[in-house]
């Protein structure tokens, strides 16, 4: 069973008054991170721009998904669609 928990970004905001710290969800970058039933942390997907590339809990390349096919580290199509959890060993 596989957990998603979404990860907020920490930015900075420019004003008139110079930058400040808030909270937001990045239009450019967003991360989620994938968890066992134990809470134990087991891959990450992050989101870029429509892209998603899933990483294992080490930070390495499993594959990727942009908009129709799913690929794996290699380049090679695993299949139509968003099966990026399929590539988690």
């Amino acid at each position: 069973m596989v957990h998603l928990c979404h990860i907020e970004s920490i930015g900075l905001i420019r004003s008139r008054h110079g930058y400040s710290n808030f909270f937001y969800r990045s239009p450019i970058k967003r991360i989620f991170l994938l968890k066992d039933v134990h809470g134990r942390k087991i891959g990450e997907i992050e989101e870029t721009r429509g892209k998603k590339i899933i990483r294992n809990e080490h930070g390495h390349k499993l594959g990727e998904f942009d908009d129709k096919v799913t690929k794996n580290e290699h380049g090679r199509i695993v299949g139509y669609g968003d099966l990026l959890t399929t590539l988690l060993k």
